[in-house]
């Protein structure tokens, strides 16, 4: 191997502290909302919720999936749901940890853990 290249068979460390964002979908139709999380990938906010609401239409309008937010994008259209910022968290286990919190406080009507009509609908397929 010359001076110039670099070994592959190091491997990097996996980040622990690496930023996550707590946001919530908002549909301007019914005032539903979802509290979700994203790992921040840069440190750009505006792009990791960018890529998160993309991924979000991927799921609801090309692979169909059966989640009440992804059924209610489908139903109320994407144009009629904003997405923001609630909290920045450094760290995957406090990121989690606090979005748990908000949904108990806020308890958002499209997240599965808060409603008996999710538990319900999740139930039938088993």
């Amino acid at each position: 191997m010359d001076k110039g290249s670099k070994s592959t068979s190091r491997k990097r460390k996996v980040r622990t502290d690496r930023n996550h964002v707590i946001y919530l979908i908002t549909c301007l139709v019914t005032g539903e909302r979802y509290i979700g999380i994203t790992a921040m990938p840069s440190r750009s906010v505006a792009y990791a919720l960018k890529r998160r609401w993309q991924k979000h239409m991927h799921h609801a309008f090309t692979e169909l999936r059966p989640y009440l937010l992804h059924e209610a994008f489908r139903t109320h259209g994407a144009e009629n749901f904003t997405i923001e910022l609630l909290e920045k968290v450094r760290g995957k286990a406090d990121a989690h940890a606090r979005e748990k919190v908000l949904i108990a406080e806020l308890a958002p009507e499209l997240n599965v853990e808060c409603t008996s009509k999710k538990k319900t609908r999740a139930s039938k397929g088993k």
